[in-house]
């Protein structure tokens, strides 16, 4: 059924393409950004490399492939002589199709919305760590390791403007919300040697993100 969802999308995407009004490859580059209490240093990322087919005056559907990356706050226990710690991070690679959506006419700068659909396969990683005969030196004791797919929704607001008199070059600047939520994925690191395990809030959160796009057909 996963799979079924990846040629469904794209060729809903490619087949839109027929009835376009301005052929004008592009390729585009995206990175966004967020913030939550529960990932290491309150944040967490994903970059897009992806192109669209065509565009017209004011609806522009794009395909790209997606990485994402975030790591939990470590999570430590403290004894009088002992102290243990887990540290777990996660990495995606995803398809992701959306469309870009302008919503006042494009002059100097222009506001569009972008909506998103992300699918594709997550791999978790949660390292247990505990002080031995030395208790300044965490020593690592277990491992574990989890993998899954997920399927999630961004939803980016932002501004967008011409670089060059050729309009070639777009770049933009965004509000981004993700839907992304990793919190059962994560009850599925457990390990043998503790009873500890990863416990993280829900990842949804607003984060800002900034792309660089480039068509090759001049405007």
């Amino acid at each position: 059924m996963f799979k079924q969802k990846y040629v469904i999308i794209i060729c809903c995407v490619f087949c839109f393409s027929a009835y376009a009004q301005d052929i004008s490859p592009s390729v585009f580059a995206k990175l966004n950004g967020f913030r939550n209490k529960s990932f290491k240093e309150n944040g967490f990322y994903d970059i897009q490399l992806g192109f669209g087919l065509f565009s017209d005056f004011w609806i522009a559907p794009k395909l790209a492939f997606k990485h994402n990356n975030g790591a939990l706050n470590d999570a430590s226990v403290f004894t009088e002589t002992t102290e243990e710690q887990l540290r777990t991070n996660y990495t995606g690679n995803l398809v992701s199709v959306g469309t870009k959506i302008r919503l006042t006419k494009p002059e100097d700068v222009w506001l569009f919305f972008w909506p998103e659909y992300s699918f594709g396969n997550f791999k978790y990683s949660s390292s247990y760590f505990k002080t031995e005969n030395n208790p300044t030196r965490l020593q690592l004791q277990e491992s574990v390791n989890y993998k899954n797919q997920q399927d999630y929704f961004d939803f980016a607001l932002g501004l967008e403007g011409y670089l060059d008199f050729d309009q070639r070059f777009l770049i933009s600047a965004y509000l981004v919300y993700t839907t992304l939520d990793l919190r059962q994925d994560f009850d599925q690191l457990s390990f043998t040697q503790t009873g500890q395990r990863p416990i993280p809030e829900k990842n949804s959160s607003l984060g800002i993100g900034v792309s660089l796009e480039y068509h090759f057909s001049k405007k």
